[in-house]
C-alpha cells in the first residue's frame, strides 16, 4: 500500500491475483483512431483522412515498439545491466537461491518523453528491473506532469500503473518500495526522504547522488558519508542521512562502450557522431539498511531480535555480542561462528539457526588495551593499584546476513513471544 503525506493524491491499490487477460495488440489511443475511422456516419472523405492519420500514428507506434525491444535486448546482455543485477543483490532487493524478493512495489518518477533516446533507455532499465525483482507490471506506479495522453496510454498498454499526480514525491509507502527516479531533481529526492523519514528502510532510491542532491559540487564524488557535515544543504532531509545511506554508483558502461566501439566500426562518421552519445543511464543505487546497536545485549534478547526478522535477515545489522557467545557462553572467546553450529543445545535457538551463514567482524577494544599498556609509563607510581580499571568495553562483533543465503528455507525453532515491530 503506497500512501501521499499531506496530499489528496491517492495511489491506488492493484490486485496481482487475478492479472489482466492477453493486452490488446495496441494501445487505446489508437483504438480509438481507428474506431473513429470505422464510424459510417462520418463522409469518406473525413474517414480517409482519419485512416491516414490512423496508419501515420500506427507506424510510429511500431517504431517505438522496435526501439525498446532493441534497447531491452541490447541492454539485457550488457555489462551495465550485469553491475546493476549485482548491485540489486547486495542491497538485499532481490531473491536468490529460492529467497523470497523483497521489494513489493516500483514507482517510476520523472521518466521524460518516451519518444527521446535517453528515457526510452531508462524505460528499458525499468522493465527489465522489474522482471529481475518479479514485480508485476501493475505493481509498477508511474508519473511524469510531462507526458502526453498518447505517453500514459503506451505506459498503460505496457501494463503499468499511472497515477494522477504524485505531490512532488511526497509518497509514504508501507512496504518495501524501490523509487526509480532517473530525472529527479534534488527537491523531489528530499520530499521523498521526508515522508519516509521514520522507515527509509522500506525504501530504495534509483536516480541521483545523494551527496549530489544536497551539494551540486559534490556530484563527481561516490561516497556520501564523508561529506555529511555540511552545514549548508539545498536537502535537509537527505542531508541528515547521508551517515546511514548504503550506496552503489552504476556507470554507464552501455553508452561509453558504443563510443569506443564506433571509431573502429564507422570511422568516416566517428567525429560527426562522437558526442551524440551521452551517459543517460548513470545513477545512484541508495538503500538504508536498519542497524541494531546492543552493547550490552544479552542473549535472549539477540535470539527475540533474530526470530522477529527470520525471513528478512538480510535487512538488519547486529553490532552488540558474538552470535556464538549468544548461543553458548562457552565459545566466548572464539572468534568464528561458523566452527560450532554443531550445537545439540543452545539457549538462543534462532540465532544458532543461522550461525553458519552468518558474516561477522570482531572489534577488539584496542583503545582499553593502549590506556592500560601506557599506564606504567605515564604514571607507574599508580600502575599497580588502576591495573584492573580499565576493562574492555568497547569489544563487539558486527554481524550481518547476506542476502543471497535463502534464509526462508532455514527451519524454524520453536518461536519464542515477541512484539512485532513498526519497522
Amino acid at each position: 500500500m503506497l500512501s501521499c503525506v499531506d496530499s489528496t493524491v491517492a495511489v491506488p491499490d492493484v490486485d496481482v491475483s487475478n492479472p489482466k487477460g492477453t493486452p490488446e495488440i495496441e494501445p487505446m489511443y489508437l483504438q480509438k483512431l481507428w474506431s473513429m475511422a470505422s464510424d459510417v456516419s462520418l463522409q469518406e472523405e473525413e474517414r480517409n483522412a482519419l485512416r491516414a492519420k490512423y496508419f501515420d500514428q500506427c507506424t510510429k507506434w511500431r517504431t517505438l515498439q522496435a526501439r525498446l525491444i532493441t534497447a531491452i535486448t541490447n541492454l539485457g546482455v550488457s555489462e551495465f545491466w550485469a553491475s546493476m543485477c549485482q548491485a540489486l543483490r547486495e542491497h538485499g532487493l532481490c531473491g536468490d537461491c529460492g529467497s523470497p524478493a523483497t521489494v513489493k512495489n516500483v514507482v517510476c518518477l520523472c521518466l521524460g518523453n518516451l519518444g527521446d533516446h535517453a528515457p526510452l533507455y531508462q524505460l528499458s532499465v525499468l522493465i527489465l528491473i522489474l522482471e529481475r525483482l518479479d514485480v508485476h507490471h501493475e505493481k509498477c506506479f508511474a508519473f511524469d506532469p510531462c507526458h502526453s495522453p498518447k505517453e500514459i496510454d503506451v505506459l498503460k498498454h505496457l501494463g503499468f500503473t499511472v497515477l494522477d499526480g504524485s505531490d512532488d514525491a511526497r509518497i509514504r509507502v508501507r512496504q518495501m518500495t524501490l523509487f526509480y527516479m532517473p530525472h529527479g531533481d534534488f527537491g523531489l529526492t528530499n520530499n521523498l526522504i521526508a515522508a519516509n523519514f521514520d522507515s527509509l528502510h522500506q525504501i530504495a532510491v534509483l536516480g541521483n547522488n545523494l551527496a549530489w542532491v544536497c551539494n551540486p559540487e559534490e556530484q563527481n564524488t561516490t561516497s556520501a558519508a564523508e561529506r555529511m557535515d555540511r552545514t549548508m544543504s539545498r536537502a535537509p532531509f537527505v542531508q541528515k542521512v547521508l551517515a546511514a545511506v548504503k550506496e552503489t554508483h552504476l556507470q554507464d558502461t552501455f553508452a561509453s562502450k558504443v563510443r569506443s566501439q564506433l571509431p573502429r566500426l564507422a570511422p568516416r562518421i566517428s567525429n560527426a557522431f562522437a558526442n551524440s552519445v551521452c551517459d543517460s543511464l548513470d545513477c545512484t543505487l541508495s538503500t538504508f539498511p536498519p542497524q541494531f546497536y546492543m552493547p550490552h545485549g544479552d542473549f535472549g534478547l539477540t535470539n527475540n531480535l533474530v526470530a522477529a526478522n527470520f525471513d528478512s535477515l538480510h535487512l538488519i545489522a547486529v553490532l552488540g555480542n558474538n552470535l556464538a557467545w549468544v548461543c553458548n557462553p562457552e565459545d566466548k572467546d572464539t572468534t568464528s561462528v561458523a566452527e560450532r553450529i554443531d550445537r545439540t543445545k543452545s539457549r538462543a535457538p534462532f540465532v544458532q539457526e543461522v550461525l553458519a551463514a552468518v558474516k561477522e567482524t570482531h572489534l577488539q577494544d584496542t583503545f582499553a588495551s593502549k590506556v592500560r599498556s601506557q599506564l606504567p609509563r605515564l604514571a607507574p607510581r599508580i600502575s599497580n593499584a588502576f591495573a584492573n580499571s580499565v576493562c574492555d568495553s568497547l569489544d563487539c562483533t558486527l554481524s550481518t546476513f547476506p542476502p543471497q543465503v535463502p534464509w526462508a528455507h532455514i527451519s524454524r525453532a520453536l518461536e519464542p513471544a515477541h512484539r512485532e515491530s513498526a519497522l
